[in-house]
C-alpha cells in the first residue's frame, strides 16, 4: 500500500481530526482551516502549501517538515515537534503554547509575534529565522550561536545568553530586564539600537567600541569624543 501524497489539493476546513498515517505529504496544497489535531504521523512533510489556521493541535509528528509553507494563525498547541524542519516558512502569530520543538530546525523561517514562553525550544537552530515581537521569557541559550537571527522588539526577559556568539543579528527594541544575561557572550555581531541593553547582567561580554559609547550615552548621557589634537 502506498502513503497518502498530495499536490495541488485543497483541504480547506477539512476535518480530518485522529488521523493517521505511517507517512503523509502535502505539497502545494491550501490547509486553510484544516483541522488535523491528534495527528499521527511518523513522517509528516509539507511544502509550499497554506496553513493558515490549520490545527494541529496534540499531534504526534516528531522530525516533520514544513518547507516554504504560510501558516499565519496556525495552531500547534501540544503538539509533539522535536526535531521538525520548518524551514523558509512564514508561521507569525500561529501558537505554540506547551509544544515541543527541542531539537527543531526554524531556519529561514518568519516567526514572528509568537509566544514561545510555554514552548519547549531547547537546541533549536535558528539561522536566519525572524523572532521579532515573539515572546521568549527566561529561555536558557546558553553557548549558542546565532547567524542572521532577527530579535527586534521581542521579549528577552530573563533569558540566559552566556556564553553565546551573535552574527548579524538585530535586538532593536527588544525588551531586556536586570535579570538578562550576557555573561562571557560576544555581542560583536548584534544590533541592540532602542533597546537597554545596558540593565542586563554583562560580565566578561565583548563589545564593539561603537557599541560601549551607545551603552554610556544611554545610561549616563556621556558622550564619547575622539582625543584632542595636542
Amino acid at each position: 500500500e502506498c502513503d497518502p501524497a498530495f499536490r495541488n489539493c485543497s483541504f480547506d476546513g477539512a476535518d480530518l481530526a485522529g488521523f493517521y498515517a505511517a507517512e503523509l505529504e502535502f505539497e502545494e496544497c491550501s490547509l486553510k482551516g484544516c483541522d488535523l489535531s491528534d495527528l499521527s504521523c511518523e513522517s509528516l512533510r509539507i511544502s509550499s502549501s497554506n496553513l493558515e489556521h490549520a490545527i494541529f493541535e496534540s499531534a504526534d509528528i516528531l522530525q516533520s517538515e514544513f518547507v516554504k509553507c504560510v501558516g499565519g494563525s496556525a495552531n500547534f498547541q501540544n503538539a509533539k515537534m522535536n526535531f521538525a524542519r520548518i524551514i523558509g516558512s512564514d508561521l507569525s502569530s500561529s501558537i505554540f503554547n506547551w509544544a515541543n520543538l527541542s531539537g527543531a530546525d526554524l531556519s529561514g523561517s518568519r516567526l514572528m509575534g509568537i509566544d514561545f514562553t510555554q514552548t519547549n525550544i531547547d537546541s533549536t537552530r535558528l539561522d536566519g529565522a525572524n523572532l521579532g515581537l515573539c515572546s521568549l521569557r527566561l529561555k536558557d541559550f546558553k553557548k549558542r550561536r546565532f547567524v542572521g537571527v532577527n530579535f527586534s522588539e521581542a521579549d528577552i526577559t530573563g533569558c540566559d545568553f552566556s556564553l553565546c556568539e551573535f552574527e548579524d543579528c538585530h535586538l532593536e527594541g527588544a525588551v531586556i530586564s536586570p535579570e538578562t544575561t550576557f555573561n562571557n557572550a560576544d555581542l560583536r555581531g548584534a544590533t541592540f539600537v532602542g533597546s537597554e541593553l545596558c540593565v542586563a547582567r554583562l560580565q566578561g561580554a565583548v563589545i564593539t567600541s561603537n557599541q560601549a559609547s551607545s551603552m554610556l550615552f544611554d545610561r549616563y548621557g556621556i558622550v564619547v569624543a575622539g582625543n584632542l589634537d595636542a
